[in-house]
This record gives C-alpha cells, structure tokens and sequence, in this order.
C-alpha cells in the first residue's frame, strides 16, 4: 500500500484551511475595488477571528456551555467598545 505524502500536505495546510473565510466573504463581494478597502477588511476580520477563537489557540478544553458564555461576554465586551467609540461609517461614493 502506497501513501501519497503530497495530498496529506494539502488537506492538512492550516494556512489554506484558515483562508477558507476570507475567501468565503470574498466571493460574496465580488472583489474589492481599493487595496486600501481590502487591507482594513482583512485587519479587521482576523482581529474578530482572534477575539473569538482563542480556544484553538491556545488548546482551551472547556465544555460547550462554558464556551457559549465566554462568547456572549466577549460579544458584549466588544459591543461595548464599538458603542463607546462613536464610529463613524463611510460609505464608499458610488456614482458620484
């Protein structure tokens, strides 16, 4: 029996498995029109997906409802932040 090494190497890429969202959220988007648009997208969703997924980081062994809690005390620590910060939403000009 002969293994091939090489499809073992691309199943288990955790840099391609990773980019799975971004790609995902990409697609739906149909590409970004600036650089700049896409450089503070990405920031942004890998600072959530770190916020979030400190489990798999850091090999946290908590059962589901404890994992449940933490993510609506993170939710709501996070929403604190943004409504404490009085954001300011530009809308890309479109036909102007």
């Amino acid at each position: 029996m002969e293994w091939n090494i090489e499809r073992f190497d691309i199943l288990n890429n955790r840099l391609e498995q990773d980019h799975r969202g971004i790609k995902s959220r990409y697609r739906s988007m149909k590409g970004f029109k600036k650089p700049e648009s896409a450089e503070r997208f990405c920031q942004a969703y890998d600072e959530q997906r770190d916020f979030f997924n400190h489990r798999r980081w850091h090999k946290d062994r908590k059962g589901a409802r404890w994992r449940r809690v933490d993510f609506v005390s993170k939710f709501y620590q996070l929403k604190g932040k943004f409504t404490n910060r009085q954001l300011v939403w530009r809308q890309s000009e479109i036909g102007v």
